[in-house]
């Protein structure tokens, strides 16, 4: 049975990682532009992002495994999720380094790669809170007022 469950588990990180890519691809492009001053197309920017997300989720899921965490009951800032984060920070510095050539044509080497990392993560957080500060007022402003 555990077999199943683990597989399951790389299906849907997989699936996952593919439809976070869609809109990762995104930011990776941006980020690019802003720390490297390099363009990186839309295809390469998503396979790239694919990779790192898929990385990151497998990381994050042995981290836990291997601290003994109950996912059910896991806060989104416990220490495994935290280990988890810092090491996606990692791969993406290392792989987007690897990657990504800047404008010499040389690779733009792991320092950079972090930034770009950091970037993504700052653009993700700054699109969330603007997302939930309207969805939020929206959902306020639709509801009725008791007594």
């Amino acid at each position: 049975m555990e077999i199943m469950a683990i597989l399951m588990l790389l299906v849907f990180a997989v699936i996952g990682a593919a439809i976070g890519a869609l809109i990762g691809a995104l930011f990776l492009m941006l980020a690019a532009k802003l720390v490297v001053k390099t363009k990186v197309g839309y295809g390469k920017a998503y396979g790239l992002t694919f990779v790192v997300y898929l990385v990151t989720m497998v990381l994050s899921a042995i981290i836990a495994v291997a601290m003994g965490v109950d996912t059910s009951t896991a806060s989104t800032f416990s220490v495994s999720n935290i280990i988890g984060w810092c090491a996606g920070l990692a791969f993406g510095g290392y792989w987007y380094g690897r990657k990504i050539n800047s404008p010499t044509g040389e690779p733009i080497g792991f320092g950079q790669g972090v930034l770009v990392a950091l970037v993504i993560i700052v653009i993700s957080i700054v699109i969330g809170l603007v997302l939930a500060g309207l969805l939020g007022g929206a959902a306020m402003v639709g509801a009725e007022s008791v007594g």
